[in-house]
């Protein structure tokens, strides 16, 4: 599941418009995925307390199968809380909250990339992913600097003096 958030998530610098053409698509099945995850959660919210309703309630009407002398609300609520029943309605519920904040994450993490393709774009047109432009000139000059650098370097070593 994570590799899949980081591969939604990897943009190609040098693809920046079909990066923004699937930007809102990837938005959108995201936030539909943690509609769907929320309400989910919501819903396993209710069945665990449909279940301690029902263990309950069973253990109210039948407390010596229970094991259960006296009646009491710490005692009912203990044997609410072992019930397997009980422990696998919470156990639902907690993989569906984490469902869900997990979908509500990769939600923020695609506004985040949002702004990431923003930042880049202006990168963009300002001109940082162009290569360097410098003028016929300008790199003539530039090598008959450094000619002429080697050509006072050569002339001024003590070997080759020598050997003259």
């Amino acid at each position: 599941m994570e590799r899949d958030f980081v591969k939604e998530l990897k943009i190609d610098k040098m693809s920046l418009d079909e990066e923004w053409e699937e930007q809102s698509i990837k938005f959108l099945k995201a936030a539909m995925k943690a509609i769907d995850a929320q309400s989910n959660r919501d819903l396993a919210m209710v069945r665990l307390d449909t279940v301690r309703a029902e263990v309950e309630d069973t253990i109210r009407k039948d407390p010596n199968g229970h094991g259960i002398d006296k009646i009491t609300e710490s005692a009912v609520k203990g044997q609410v809380v072992l019930s397997e029943e009980v422990q696998k309605a919470e156990r639902d519920y907690l993989d569906m909250v984490t469902d869900a904040k997990v979908l509500d994450a990769m939600v923020k993490a695609l506004d985040q990339r949002k702004r990431s393709l923003e930042n880049l774009t202006q990168l963009f047109l300002a001109g940082y992913y162009a290569k360097p432009y410098v003028p016929e000139k300008a790199r003539e000059l530039s090598l008959e600097a450094r000619h002429e650098e080697q050509v006072k370097g050569l002339e001024r070593s003590p070997r080759l003096k020598r050997k003259l």
